[in-house]
């Protein structure tokens, strides 16, 4: 099956492990793979949800000209073909998971201000490209700290109304918390919906969904 990932394609290997390849190539991969593996590495086993444990990196060669990781294989739902989107028990987990993650030491690291999260102006040309671009039309990556509002993307992407209410009470989030957290939703849906539309279908839906719901919500 084509893999709907825009940075990463994971590929089942056996029955308990699974290789995750770069789809981009130039100088930056291999330290990408490495920080990505450090942060699973990091998450797993810090949180009462289970998450892929990293067990190799492998060594670009003869059809796979980047560096590429092997880790645990997680059985488990697809969001974008099983919509968790009524469920309060989920989100409830992803609450706690989100609240858990928080916690976690940042081992004197900190947040650069750019990157995930930060001024909100700054993507001001973006959107409005995505705009432009979208009329008649309506990815464990890394561990480090980020914007808080970054956390609550999940909310629009992932829930409807009910349990998206309740996952802002779980973590108690102020007024101007959420609104940050749902224009970041914004921010990345409009991308989705048009730059995706043609090459990779499934993420062009998963935005259109997000932006459906950004659009219903009072």
């Amino acid at each position: 099956m084509k893999s709907a990932g825009t940075v990463n394609a994971v590929f089942r290997l056996g029955r308990e492990m699974s290789i995750r390849v770069p789809l981009q190539s130039g100088d930056g991969v291999r330290a990408q793979v490495e920080a990505e593996v450090e942060a699973a590495r990091e998450l797993h086993g810090r949180t009462r949800f289970p998450t892929p444990e990293p067990l190799a990196v492998g060594e670009p060669g003869e059809g796979c000209p980047v560096p590429w990781s092997v880790q645990t294989w997680l059985e488990g739902t697809d969001a974008a073909l099983s919509d968790p989107g009524g469920s309060l028990e989920f989100a409830e987990d992803l609450a706690d998971f989100i609240r858990t993650v928080r916690a976690m030491d940042t081992r004197g690291r900190a947040f650069k201000g750019t990157g995930r999260g930060g001024d909100l102006r700054g993507h001001d040309a973006w959107v409005e490209l995505c705009f432009e671009r979208s009329e008649g039309v309506l990815d464990v990556g890394g561990l480090w700290p980020a914007d808080l509002a970054l956390d609550l993307v999940g909310a629009w992407h992932l829930l409807e109304v009910g349990p998206r209410a309740a996952l802002r009470d779980a973590l108690g989030c102020g007024d101007v918390e959420w609104g940050r957290g749902r224009a970041w939703a914004l921010e990345q849906a409009m991308g989705l919906v048009w730059y995706y539309e043609e090459s990779n279908p499934v993420m062009s839906a998963i935005g259109r969904r997000t932006v459906g719901r950004l659009l219903a919500d009072d």
